[in-house]
């Protein structure tokens, strides 16, 4: 819920309430594996973000759910932005982000979360959430963007995802993960469903956010079984099952890459993803 009180929002539940527990301990145990084993991000991506966002010189930059900071650090080497803030509420997450961006200057990582970003009023030209909205699709998030965002500043959202047309690697390794070993409650970008929060925000406050628009981008990737281990394991629903479940899990993927003939006797290997960006603007 939002109250306003000098234009900035009131917290009015715990952070425990606002981040979603599979996130806290899934994230928590596998921010290594997620540094590691997450794909990065098109460089075309992140061009055609900056034609979109056309951000002024030293204008802020926020990113939300910063996770590790593998989207952060882009915005500032690639897309060459210099005044991003990192907002990332799961401590070891948060830890991984500072030691990864703040040596190269330019990017500030804080403690926050989806309905409290320490930002001011109208401070952003772009607020980005990278892999990350699903975990916070609801109204009460997008308002809190709105109000960090000045008028005309962009809102986009980006994901990642494994190409099952393009690899049967790729397929096999995404049931593994989202249907055999899927705990039923965490929330998934590819059910679609983070959709429904901009159709109930443009219901109730209409005329604060332009239509979505978006763009796909092949994002083709080398990993070796490692890789796909490590990015398997930093699902969040996966890092946090217990001891037993995840070595059975763990076993039946290595049995996985043993046995499919895409791979046999490659070291390194093509893992094809999708890159998916979102964006609309503060009207």
């Amino acid at each position: 819920a939002q109250v306003p009180e000098g234009g900035k929002q009131v917290l009015t539940i715990s952070m425990q309430q606002a981040v979603h527990s599979t996130a806290v301990k899934g994230f928590g145990q596998g921010a290594s594996a997620y540094e590691k084993g997450r794909p990065a991000y098109p460089v075309a991506a992140l061009e055609h973000l900056r034609g979109v966002a056309q951000v002024p010189e030293g204008g802020l930059v926020v990113d939300v759910g910063a996770g590790t900071g593998k989207f952060t650090k882009m915005l500032h080497d690639t897309a060459g932005y210099t005044n991003i803030l990192a907002v990332e509420p799961v401590e070891e997450m948060r830890a991984v982000c500072s030691k990864v961006c703040e040596p190269t200057g330019g990017v500030r990582v804080v403690d926050g979360h989806a309905t409290s970003v320490p930002a001011d009023s109208g401070s952003a030209s772009l607020l980005c959430v990278a892999q990350a909205f699903h975990w916070f699709d609801n109204v009460d998030s997008l308002l809190e963007f709105v109000r960090v965002l000045r008028p005309g500043g962009t809102l986009a959202l980006i994901w990642n995802r494994m190409d099952e047309d393009a690899s049967l690697l790729s397929k096999q390794v995404n049931h593994l993960i989202h249907e055999k070993y899927y705990d039923g409650a965490a929330p998934k970008y590819v059910s679609g469903r983070w959709k429904e929060a901009f159709v109930k925000m443009s219901q109730d406050h209409p005329g604060v956010l332009s239509p979505l628009e978006e763009a796909h981008f092949d994002n083709p990737t080398l990993a070796s079984r490692d890789d796909v281990e490590s990015r398997a394991v930093s699902i969040s629903y996966i890092s946090a099952l217990d001891d037993t479940q995840k070595g059975k899990f763990v076993a039946e993927l290595k049995e996985l890459l043993d046995t499919n003939p895409e791979i046999k006797g490659l070291n390194t290997f093509p893992l094809p993803y999708k890159t998916d960006l979102v964006w609309c603007k503060k009207l």
